[in-house]
Order: structure tokens, then C-alpha cells, then sequence
């Protein structure tokens, strides 16, 4: 069931992240902050692996899944903090 919920949030996470990145992002430099955007996610990408690895060793499987839920609580309480009318203001104060 986890697994099921996780690949639920997983999908839309990845999309809303582009999208609110595009809006938060001058025009002028959109491709450098998404080659940006991309390339961190290209070099921490064996971040994950190597956690779930270094979990399921010492607890098994199902804690080392589980600790997924803290990663989406942590990045949810940290987005709500986020104003993101400030955001695209600023991106377009940066355009002009």
C-alpha cells in the first residue's frame, strides 16, 4: 500500500517542480536554471539508492521504505513555507 501512495506523489512532485520552477525563474535566464535544475538532479540522483541501501541493511525493507514518508514530510513542510507570489514577482522584477 506504501509503495502504491508513494508512486502516487512521486509522478506529480517531479512535474509540479518544473512548473513552479518555471514560474519562479526570469525568462531571460530560464536555461540556465533548468540545465541547472537538471544536472543537480542527475548528481544527487544516487542519493536515494544509497539511503534506502544503507536502511534496509541494519532494518529491513519495510523501515527503509517507510522513511520515505519523513523525505515527503520534510519537503512538504518546506514548501509550505514557500510564498510563491513573491517568487514570480521577483522573477519578473529580474526580467526588466
Amino acid at each position: 500500500a506504501a509503495g502504491v501512495l508513494i508512486g502516487v506523489f512521486v509522478g506529480p512532485n517531479q512535474s509540479a517542480s518544473r512548473s513552479l520552477m518555471g514560474r519562479f525563474v526570469p525568462e531571460k535566464h530560464k536555461g540556465e536554471f533548468f540545465g541547472f535544475f537538471a544536472f543537480s538532479g542527475k548528481v544527487t540522483s544516487f542519493m536515494g539508492p544509497m539511503l534506502l541501501g544503507a536502511l534496509v541493511v541494519p532494518f529491513g525493507m519495510r523501515v527503509a521504505v517507510s522513511s520515505l514518508i519523513l523525505f515527503f514530510t520534510v519537503g512538504a513542510l518546506i514548501l509550505l513555507t514557500v510564498d510563491e507570489q513573491a517568487g514570480i514577482e521577483a522573477a519578473r522584477a529580474a526580467d526588466v
